[in-house]
């Protein structure tokens, strides 16, 4: 490469320090991801058994009969924490213990913040290495290819598990790098730099035990070429034997010292993290159901490419081209005395980035998420990419080729640095030319599985949403997934607030859509943008998520003028007339209302009830549908279309999942409208059993008991949401409320 002003080592510590700046303050501007909760649960246990105040964490993620508790995704009770137990969680841990001392507002901001160090750590390290096998030349190149990797820079500010593990995995093998440089000697340094690392990398994920694997790889493999025409000599044996105790040590130690920060191993440390990694190996409790090659497949139906597949179409070019650059140090024109390059370590390094891949191509190991998992063998990589880079470069004698061949370089690289620059927050959702960039992709392949355009959304809503103010703030509804990646940033902005209203309901005013929920509508991409939308969150040329305003026709079918009938006449037959028309209006719960006034009079009324069992069947709300049924048939056992819903019902019912925060929610705001508000408070107080901190739970309880005439108790739950979330306007009118009532019952 052509001489600089500076040196090449000065450059790449110059580049690394701007990235040690850089990335943790672009953190802020990252949300937060599906599995963020369930992990910041799991550090809060984590901290609370080293305090010694709950010992949930070193449970058994397995119950009796030997199966492993499901804990993917947000829809969790505390019988479900038990399943991150599989995890030694020291990133969780890590970062709940740091939030305490950081002066960060927002355990979540600083969650990112701390995730994108750990980025910074794998960028670096991936710079390292390559410098550590070549020169500095490498380590540059390297850097800068990791950073324009946009799947990795995205991940890097808010992926709590794959990175973290990448990182470490990646900073093990640099470490083994220098290791084999010193075998058959060991210097402790590097051995105990290995040990913690590695156990590091175990105790984040599981899988981090091949790294082991390539220690002993690595040993192996410098005998046999160092002794290749005297593998029976004596010499040959000593050293065999000499050099085997070392590995064998330095992995075992690393083995154990990964259950360090893993209560439930403590078990039994030398069984737990092989028990773990065959049980992951053979997971199949979750189906993912993911869109691929135009296709919604269930996990059973991914075909074998179908990691490879993935990680090609969202690696950049400069990686995918790149590959063919790592047979380079291998020609015989690459001589040890004009570059410093051990084929040795890069056949490790290769074998770090590639067998994991083999493996789960022919184990048919079950995937979700997309390739996010196999982040870790970027890393590697990129770092043999660049030394392929530098062995090419140097091979070629003319200078015209040379500035060829970096002029080409850059501009691969260039493509998605453009690209990353247009689509910041959401480079994670990047796609390759190869299959036409995101608009190619769209359709085709699943995108934004793990709400990565949420917080953008929020943030355009922000500052977008018309007449929208502290005292009348927008309304904003989330369907998909967990609910906390929206509702954290929702409950913290004047103008904007976190609703949890049913579909068909005038009580929101935007809701935002990911693509991911084509899942459950197949017509959704077909039909995109969603009607009503006003604005598409963008990554590249494609959309990932949609804002829609609420369109909602309260009664189309003039039900309001039905119910002022019904209140009127105060009848069992009108009332069900008005049932029926909010039920056409789309208005289950006032359905209900009224079905329950036709019941107030006529408690055998088998229409209401039956009324009623269609309702919560079409509200999905199918426990509460099966007791109305089982009413109905109770009066008419013979009635074929109370039988046929109450099979509705059951079917429903079998094929729900356990409720999440979500639903919960849903199901009290549900309750609420249909006047039963013990049920409405019964939800919210099994939401707070799983977050204590939810004001919206909070404020329910408190307008449920309003409507009780329990007002002391309203009053109570009132403030804890407005302690929780200070500027909580609904919460604020509630106490009004419950004050009033309060004095008005003092006065007399």
């Amino acid at each position: 490469m052509p001489k600089l002003p500076l040196s090449n080592k000065t450059i790449f510590f110059l580049l690394a320090a701007v990235i040690s700046i850089v990335m943790p303050i672009l953190s802020f501007d990252y949300g937060i991801v599906e599995d963020a909760q369930i992990h910041n649960d799991h550090g809060r246990l984590l901290l609370e058994y080293y305090q010694g105040t709950d010992s949930l964490a070193a449970q058994s993620p397995f119950v009796e009969n030997g199966e492993m508790i499901h804990s993917l995704g947000a829809s969790y009770g505390m019988e479900g924490m038990r399943g991150v137990n599989i995890f030694g969680g020291f990133f969780d841990l890590l970062s709940n213990f740091l939030y305490q001392y950081s002066g960060i507002d927002g355990v979540f901001e600083f969650r990112n913040f701390l995730n994108s160090i750990f980025g910074v750590i794998m960028l670096i390290c991936i710079g390292l290495m390559a410098a550590r096998i070549v020169d500095y030349r490498a380590g540059i190149v390297a850097l800068v290819a990791g950073v324009f990797t946009p799947l990795l820079f995205g991940h890097s500010m808010n992926n709590p598990k794959d990175i973290p593990f990448a990182a470490m995995y990646v900073a093990s093998l640099y470490q083994l790098v220098k290791m084999t440089y010193s075998f058959p000697k060991i210097k402790i340094p590097q051995a105990l730099l290995f040990i913690l690392t590695t156990a590091l990398a175990i105790n984040i994920r599981v899988s981090g035990i091949l790294l082991i694997c390539f220690l002993l790889l690595a040993a192996l493999s410098w005998w046999i070429i160092i002794f290749r025409k005297s593998l029976n000599s004596s010499e040959s044996i000593r050293t065999a034997l000499s050099l085997s105790w070392k590995v064998l040590l330095v992995g075992f130690l690393a083995y154990i010292g990964s259950t360090a920060l893993w209560p439930y191993a403590y078990s039994n440390p030398l069984a737990v993290p092989l028990k773990i990694l065959t049980e992951v190996a053979d997971l199949s409790v979750f189906n993912a159901f993911q869109l691929f090659e135009g296709n919604w497949l269930n996990a059973w139906e991914l075909p074998w490419y179908f990691v490879p597949k993935w990680l090609v179409i969202t690696a950049p070019l400069h990686v995918v081209a790149g590959i063919v650059l790592v047979a380079v140090p291998f020609s015989k024109k690459i001589k040890v005395p004009t570059i410093q390059i051990n084929r040795l370590i890069l056949f490790v390094i290769l074998s770090a980035a590639f067998l994991p891949i083999i493996f789960v191509c022919v184990k048919g190991t079950n995937l979700y998420d997309n390739a996010r998992h196999f982040l870790f063998i970027f890393p590697p990589l990129i770092a043999a990419i660049s030394v392929g880079f530098i062995c090419l470069f140097d091979l070629l004698k003319k200078r015209v080729f040379k500035v060829a061949l970096v002029g080409f370089a850059s501009l691969l690289v260039l493509q998605p640095a453009i690209w990353m620059f247009r689509s910041h927050p959401l480079e994670a959702m990047y796609f390759s030319p190869i299959v036409g960039g995101n608009k190619g992709a769209f359709g085709k392949y699943e995108m934004d599985y793990w709400g990565f355009s949420v917080k953008p959304a929020i943030d355009w809503l922000t500052k977008n949403a018309p007449d929208a103010t502290p005292q009348k703030p927008a309304r904003v509804r989330l369907w998909y997934g967990c609910q906390l990646k929206a509702s954290y940033y929702l409950d913290k902005i004047p103008n904007l607030q976190y609703s949890t209203a049913a579909p068909n309901s005038p009580d929101w005013d935007y809701l935002i859509v990911m693509t991911a929920e084509a899942k459950y509508n197949p017509l959704l991409l077909k039909n995109w943008p969603p009607e009503g939308t006003v604005h598409q969150i963008m990554a590249g040329n494609a959309a990932v998520g949609a804002i829609v305003k609420n369109l909602y026709v309260p009664t189309p079918n003039n039900a309001q003028a039905a119910e002022q009938q019904a209140i009127n006449q105060n009848t069992p037959d009108a009332f069900i007339n008005a049932s029926l028309a909010w039920y056409n209006a789309g208005d289950f719960n006032r359905c209900i209302v009224m079905c329950k006034r036709a019941l107030a009079l006529d408690p055998n009324n088998f229409t209401a009830w039956n009324n009623i069992c269609a309702a919560f069947n079409s509200m999905k709300m199918y426990h509460d549908a099966e007791m109305a049924c089982g009413e109905a048939l109770k009066i008419a056992p013979d009635n074929q279309l109370a039988k046929n819903n109450l099979k509705l019902a059951a079917d429903g019912k079998s094929a729900v999942a356990e409720p999440d925060i979500s639903t919960m929610l849903n199901l009290s705001y549900n309750y609420y409208m249909q006047e039963n508000f013990v049920h409405c408070i019964d939800e919210c107080k099994k939401v707070l059993k799983l977050d204590p901190r939810n004001a919206t739970a909070c404020n329910n309880i408190c307008s449920a008991n309003n409507a009780l005439g329990n007002f002391s108790e309203a009053k109570k739950f009132c403030l804890m949401a407005l302690e929780i979330a200070p500027d909580y306007e609904l919460a604020k009118n509630n106490l009004k409320i419950t004050e009033n009532e309060l004095a008005k019952a003092k006065g007399k």
